[in-house]
């Protein structure tokens, strides 16, 4: 039931018949040679539509790492296309960033391999450990915080991951560092200079209405996929349908335009017993789960009726946290992708800052949301890092406006002199004309 990421954006051909899997025949034992290092495979931890990836062991220095090993059928322009975004990310450091480390990439046995960090396992892996029981908003919150950090990265560099969704947000070590996060797999980013209108990119359910729609793309189609990932980990569902594109979108308008239908209501007994048992994996509930939506279990609420349906606060103070939650979602979820919140914007609101908390320091829920945001960086290396960006951005503005008052002046100089000249001119053939004026009277008088 997990959806896969589209390449439809390249208008190139997808998984090919004849493919040639010897070129994916790796196994265990297998050695890996390139210059960073000689890697045996230990382990297989996956395959999807890009390749295999293997848990691997560098004789070199004793470091595991996961290699990504490529099919065959991947172009050598979608590889590139990955590797130049994977270098541009060693600008800024991966772990304040909260971004995948980038070891070495390299050829070997007709396979194309990129090397990473080893780290613990995706969301996905962790709602399927939990059974489909949804994270609580004190979970949910440092998830949230740290994507936001990768992304206010990726939007200083220039880039758009594209394809945001649980399997590619991976824990680094869950039980030591819980809800420690990291953003990985840019095999579909891309710069966001070269977003055009009408290519297709992200999973149907977390699309946004810009792609849909063929309207101009930016950055903001990866804010829209972090409200859907975050409202996924709250109802352990996919919020809107991904079962066509008429559904999705059907969905999107549901969730966001009021209707005259009240906000609460009683729950049928169905919706009863999933808020009673969230993870029960019955046929009846994986039926509810993957086949129909959040939008279309909740067909008479919109977002807010939905989210608020969907509340098991035992207190005010979470109802409180509750409804920054959903105002935080709304901005997230904005039609409007120029008015959607962006993650320096995303960062300063409230149910990431805590700061309707403040007050209530001493109760067990504020303690235990603090105790969560702990694995987050600290807040005070991020203000200082965008200290310094804006103290560069005041030096690059000065330097561009001096510049631009010292052409001006040159300007008004020359334009000085200009006009000095043309006045110049001006008197002289005025003079001119007199004398020419006063040599023919001179004549005339003496005619006369």
């Amino acid at each position: 039931h997990k959806q896969n990421s589209t390449r439809s954006y390249t208008d190139k051909s997808q998984v090919q018949t004849d493919v040639q899997q010897d070129l994916l025949a790796c196994r265990k034992g297998d050695t890996f040679s390139c210059e960073s290092g000689e890697y045996v495979i230990q382990a297989f931890l996956g395959e999807g539509s890009f390749g295999k990836v293997a848990k691997c062991l560098n004789l070199r220095n004793n470091e595991t790492v996961a290699i990504k090993i490529h099919k065959s059928h991947l172009s050598n322009d979608d590889i590139e296309q990955e590797v130049a975004m994977l270098q541009a990310l060693r600008a800024v450091d991966p772990d304040k960033n909260n971004l995948v480390r980038f070891i070495d990439s390299f050829d070997c046995q007709n396979c194309y391999c990129l090397a990473f960090e080893m780290l613990d396992k995706s969301l996905w892996d962790l709602m399927m450990d939990r059974r489909l029981t949804p994270l609580t908003l004190n979970e949910i919150r440092p998830i949230t915080q740290q994507l936001l950090v990768a992304f206010h990265a990726l939007k200083g560099l220039g880039i758009i991951h594209t394809d945001l969704k649980a399997d590619n947000i991976m824990l680094v070590n869950h039980q030591d560092q819980p809800f420690k996060v990291k953003l990985i797999d840019f095999g579909l980013a891309l710069p966001a200079s070269k977003a055009r209108i009408g290519m297709t990119m992200q999973i149907r359910s977390f699309r946004a209405p810009e792609v849909f729609l063929g309207l101009p793309i930016s950055e903001a189609i990866d804010m829209w996929g972090l409200g859907c990932v975050m409202a996924f980990l709250y109802f352990s569902n996919y919020l809107f349908s991904h079962s066509s594109s008429y559904k999705t979108m059907k969905d999107i308008c549901q969730m966001k335009v009021d209707s005259n239908n009240l906000e609460w209501r009683l729950m049928t007994a169905v919706e009863n017993e999933h808020a009673k048992n969230p993870g029960d994996t019955g046929d009846d509930s994986e039926d509810d789960c993957y086949r129909r939506s959040v939008a279309e279990r909740y067909r008479d609420f919109n977002l807010g009726g939905a989210v608020k349906a969907y509340m098991t606060m035992e207190d005010a103070l979470e109802y409180e946290d509750g409804m920054e939650f959903l105002d935080f979602l709304k901005r997230l979820l904005h039609l409007d992708g120029e008015r959607r919140l962006t993650p320096i914007q995303a960062l300063q609101h409230n149910f990431i800052t805590l700061a309707h908390l403040k007050d209530h320091s001493s109760t067990s829920y504020t303690e235990q949301a603090h105790e969560f945001m702990s694995v987050c960086t600290s807040f005070d290396y991020y203000y200082s890092v965008l200290e310094d960006q804006l103290r560069t951005h005041l030096k690059d503005s000065k330097a561009r406006l001096t510049e631009t008052l010292k052409k001006n002046r040159e300007e008004l100089k020359n334009g000085q002199k200009s006009r000095d000249c043309m006045k110049a001119q001006l008197e002289e053939i005025e003079c001119q004309f007199f004398q020419k004026k006063k040599k023919k009277l001179v004549q005339m008088i003496l005619l006369s």
